[in-house]
């Protein structure tokens, strides 16, 4: 059967973030279908003018800073007439008091459901009710938000309760355009990550997804299936007030490999200066058995030139573009395996 698993990375409007969706490479952006999160006060126009230049569609985010759903609405206009392709993200506060002027505007829509169940919210056969009252269902991707998943235990739970899901409702979620599983176990601070170390994470949330689509490979529903995460840039120090820090803040490095999120924090000796900085840090990404070579994306491109002599170290900045834009193509090539798998099955 032809299965393809799309891609939807999140990604913050931030600067290092963009350039990490600019740098991919073509092959790259036919998988995917990034989660853009409005998080600062925005231009709309010059937001519509920036992502009329990404080849695929685009989800739009905007709880974090639009509580009556405006800017919303806003984009989903000025996208349409510039012939943008934008898909809003709806959450179960939007289903119960539905703007029904902001559905009509879109084509489609990607609707989160919690999983599991908020037991002081809605039952998911409510939420699924209201959302086919609103919209066709042909029209809507769903979306199975697991939250995060940086413990074994936490992955266990979350891989049982999509499973009752998937179970439970599998007929209803056949009329959906397309089924898509996200979860992040990228941590949500860094503060257990020594000064000058290497630390990695497990990658549960691309395990649970993995085993869930093998798990129902056999039915329609695997073809209906998308991942989508927080990427390693979701959680940064982009928040913190840097006047406040006297020396700021030490370099970090964000690398996905097959089965960890390694992250490198830099050093700085007892006269403050840096011992271990993003030039060493990307020797150790380079010189490792887990680099996936300098001609993978543009991400690892950049992270090889770095660690040669007499080459730039980038800023903070760069280095978001840097781990954002590797860790996006790594995922595109793992759900291309993935996919070829299923097929074969």
């Amino acid at each position: 059967m032809g299965i393809g698993i799309n891609y939807y990375p999140v990604l913050k409007w931030k600067a290092g973030e963009q350039a990490a969706l600019q740098s991919l490479y073509d092959h790259q952006w036919q998988a995917i279908k990034p989660v853009i999160e409005i998080v600062d006060q925005i231009s709309v126009l010059e937001f519509i003018d920036a992502v009329t230049a990404f080849p695929r569609p685009i989800v739009v985010d905007t709880i974090s800073n639009d509580e009556n759903g405006t800017l919303l609405l806003e984009i989903l206009v000025q996208a349409r007439a510039r012939g943008k392709k934008a898909i809003p993200l709806m959450y179960v506060s939007d289903l119960a008091a539905p703007n029904r002027d902001m559905i009509s505007k879109a084509d489609h829509i990607v609707a989160v459901i919690p999983i599991p169940e908020d037991m002081e919210g809605p039952s998911h056969q409510t939420i699924l009710r209201a959302i086919t009252s609103l919209k066709d269902p042909s029209h809507v991707e769903l979306m199975l938000d697991l939250g995060m998943v940086s413990q074994r235990e936490q992955a266990n739970a979350a891989y049982a309760m999509s499973k009752l899901f998937l179970n439970r409702f599998e007929s209803e979620l056949l009329a959906f355009s397309r089924l898509i599983i996200r979860c992040s176990s990228f941590p949500l601070q860094l503060s257990t990550v020594e000064t000058g170390s290497c630390v990695p994470f497990p990658r549960y949330d691309m395990k649970i997804f993995t085993k869930l689509v093998m798990e129902y490979a056999e039915s329609p529903l695997a073809a209906k299936v998308g991942f989508s995460d927080l990427g390693v840039t979701k959680f940064t120090d982009s928040e913190l007030d840097f006047s406040k820090l006297r020396w700021g803040i030490l370099p970090k490095v964000k690398y996905t490999t097959k089965d960890h999120y390694v992250v490198l924090k830099g050093k700085r000796d007892a006269e403050r200066q840096l011992v271990v900085r993003y030039k060493d840090m990307a020797q150790t990404i380079v010189n490792s058995d887990f680099f996936y070579g300098k001609d993978f994306s543009f991400g690892d491109r950049e992270i090889y030139d770095i660690s040669l002599p007499n080459k730039r170290q980038g800023s903070n900045a760069n280095w978001v573009t840097y781990c954002a834009n590797h860790h996006i193509a790594v995922v595109v090539d793992e759900l291309s395996k993935l996919a070829e798998t299923l097929k074969q099955s």
